[in-house]
């Protein structure tokens, strides 16, 4: 069973911003705003996205962000 306080207390808000919004925007279609959240957060805090969603392929390939898929992660995490 998973500890959700412990879940939420390595959590942290972060607020985006609007730099990083603009230069993750040209590579997501309108209708994928939270893919620009995730994109741009990952872009401001030098993070790695792990996703097997393939919407952030394009950003991937370009060399905008990281992206791991969750296969990836967990080979490189060793779980």
């Amino acid at each position: 069973m998973v500890d959700t306080n412990l879940f939420i207390a390595k959590t942290e808000v972060m607020d985006v911003a609007e730099k990083f919004l603009r230069l993750c925007k040209p590579y997501f279609p309108e209708d994928q705003l939270i893919d620009i959240y995730h994109a741009a957060t990952c872009l401001q805090e030098s993070a790695v996205l792990i996703t097997n969603d393939r919407h952030f392929d394009r950003i991937n390939e370009e060399k905008i962000i990281e992206v791991w898929s969750i296969s990836k992660a967990i080979e490189e995490f060793g779980i």
